[in-house]
């Protein structure tokens, strides 16, 4: 099998890490801008959601859908048309006044950013020699999370101009540029071998995953913490815009620098692994979660952010080993399985903000913090079951 080397390998590998971070950028740009939109449109914070929530969403529902049709036509097509399509919907974004339009545009955002990301890492894969696929592929895992702290951070600039185009006219420049990057210093595929899978076959498969012991609990794991973590944010954009704290766009966007916490717990669950059990990891980030969720509950703003760096090291924890988790236990099929793991993850991301922020309407932040305690706790019993499984699994071999 040829393998990218020298310089090739330099030009596919910043290509597609650079193209990763846009692509990231677009899916939150909305997250913390949620309450000035809710503003301009005149929405409640629940429908308001859909501005940000329309995009991961559909992605969700669109990775398999686009993996399945790569396997038909590769990858590199469908990486270019997911990046050139997002000048075109920003734009789009930018002359609409409607929020109908607004929602399907951000749900059509979603479907295209979904062709990305459902197929970077089988081109990385295909495409890179084994001896650096590792470190190529934690390039890209890290240009996911900084395009995704870099959109927040973009769409903090609206209220710093006080407009909320403005985020997204600078994602119609920085989308071309990576459209451009992409179609110039990707090389052609020369190891893809077309194949078409059956709908009925591809369901086989996917029902296989969905029904596995080792694997379920760790899927229903994704979609809650992400889920419940992420949504924390998305809520206290909310709260933390109002009195006492009343904080700008910008300012609300600079919480997510706390994401920044995650990523070095995220490299040392590699380092946990060495000495305890995966699932005990998942128990003990639940752990940090729980107690920086506590901590929230102070109206001191610098407590808070101690309280959102505790979740984002329990959440990056949790998020890495629930993953390698599903890596490593399918045993056949791991690409659909990963994909699976993914759809969860995204589902969760979209559709908490669908109960937490209605509960927050209702009850308040105490309330909220009630029920992400709640999701936790079944975090903490979900893995416990992973332990079990893995015990009867080893006792019956």
């Amino acid at each position: 099998m040829a393998t990218l080397a020298g310089r090739n390998y330099l030009k596919a590998l910043t290509a597609l890490t650079l193209a990763a971070m846009v692509v990231f950028c677009n899916l939150y740009v909305a997250q913390p801008m949620l309450p000035m939109l809710a503003e301009a449109f005149e929405l409640d914070a629940a429908t308001a959601n859909w501005l940000h929530a329309g995009a991961p969403l559909a992605l969700a529902i669109f990775l398999i859908p686009w993996a399945m049709v790569s396997d038909a036509i590769g990858r590199r097509p469908i990486m270019l048309l997911s990046l050139t399509s997002l000048p075109l919907i920003n734009l789009a974004l930018l002359n609409t006044s409607s929020v109908e339009w607004f929602i399907v545009l951000r749900i059509v955002h979603g479907i295209m950013l979904a062709g990305f990301v459902a197929v970077a890492a089988a081109w990385m894969s295909e495409e890179i020699g084994a001896q650096r696929l590792p470190a190529a592929m934690g390039s890209y895992v890290a240009a996911n999370a900084i395009g995704g702290l870099s959109g927040r951070l973009i769409g903090g600039m609206a209220s710093y101009f006080d407009n909320w185009q403005v985020p997204f006219i600078t994602l119609v420049v920085l989308s071309c540029a990576a459209a451009l990057m992409l179609s110039t210093m990707l090389p052609q595929q020369r190891n893809f071998q077309p194949s078409t899978t059956s709908l009925r076959h591809a369901a086989k498969g996917l029902m296989a995953h969905l029904k596995n012991p080792q694997l379920q609990p760790a899927f229903l794991i994704a979609g809650l913490t992400f889920g419940t973590f992420v949504n924390l944010f998305t809520v206290l954009t909310f709260q933390l815009s109002q009195a006492p704290w009343s904080l700008t766009t910008f300012q609300l966007s600079l919480l997510f620098l706390t994401y920044l916490a995650g990523s070095i717990s995220a490299q040392l669950s590699g380092r946990w692994l060495r000495y305890y059990t995966a699932p005990a990891g998942m128990q003990t980030g639940a752990l940090f979660l729980i107690m920086g969720t506590v901590i929230t509950l102070s109206a001191d703003l610098r407590i808070i952010i101690v309280g959102l760096l505790l979740c984002s090291v329990g959440f990056f924890q949790i998020h890495s080993l629930a993953y390698s988790w599903v890596g490593k236990n399918a045993v056949k099929e791991r690409a659909k399985a990963s994909s699976l793991y993914l759809v969860h993850y995204y589902l969760g991301a979209s559709l908490g903000g669908f109960v937490l922020l209605p509960i927050w309407e209702y009850g308040g932040w105490h309330l909220v913090v009630a029920t992400s305690l709640g999701c936790y706790a079944l975090i903490v019993l979900l893995a416990h079951k992973l332990q079990l499984v893995t015990r009867v699994a080893r006792t019956a071999s």
